[in-house]
């Protein structure tokens, strides 16, 4: 038939050859729970930061605006839209900051060359990184 190959035809992919045979691996290949807890947390580190600048500029205004009562209407509608446009800016920079130093913390600088999954760790680096492509 065509398109089907026997046992002795089929090749494994380099991916496959690091999961299956785990110990042969010249680097701890981390358990597919472990990618999976890495992904889920990068998600939730996700929602947690994209709603931070509003949380944050909404604290400081209450801070700010301690006895509300003192304060005139324009005052408690432009305080606390100044702080939380005042979080973005800053959110961004933390987010920056993480991005890059996630980079050289999983991935350090790049060698050319090729990399595959059952000789060299940075296949799994790299998708580690990508996880965190949320934020």
């Amino acid at each position: 038939k065509k398109g089907s190959a026997t046992a002795s035809e089929v090749k494994e992919s380099s991916y496959a050859r690091a999961f299956s045979r785990r110990r042969e691996a010249s680097y701890t290949v981390l358990p597919e729970w472990c990618h999976i807890a890495w992904s889920t947390g990068s998600i939730c580190w996700a929602c947690i930061v994209t709603k931070l600048p509003l949380v944050a500029g909404l604290m400081l205004a209450r801070f700010y605006l301690d006895d509300w009562h003192a304060h005139s209407v324009a005052d408690a509608l432009l305080v606390p839209c100044a702080f939380i446009i005042l979080m973005y800016p800053a959110a961004l920079c933390m987010v920056l900051c993480m991005d890059i130093g996630s980079k050289w913390i999983l991935i350090g600088r790049r060698r050319p060359g090729s990399h595959a999954w059952d000789t060299s760790s940075y296949c799994q680096r790299w998708q580690l990184y990508l996880s965190l492509a949320p934020l």
